[in-house]
């Protein structure tokens, strides 16, 4: 795990519809948050779950980087 509870964090554009990213699949629910910064809340079994939307989960795999001083 790469990331905190509290990190601001920013999600990758890049991300296919459908695509694994470390067993976990990006869905088109979730395409509004490519290239969002969103907020970690929680973690749960090396998932990520974001403040913006308690529905879906993250993986490192899926973010580009933290945001620094965000």
């Amino acid at each position: 795990m790469k990331y905190n509870i509290g990190d601001e964090i920013k999600i990758r554009e890049d991300l296919a519809i459908g695509e694994m990213y470390d067993e976990c699949c990006f869905v088109a629910d979730m395409e509004k948050y490519r290239g969002k910064v969103v907020t970690i809340v929680s973690i749960v079994a090396n998932r990520y779950r974001i403040k913006e939307s308690f529905d879906w989960y993250l993986v490192d795999e899926m973010i580009e980087c933290k945001i620094i001083g965000g």
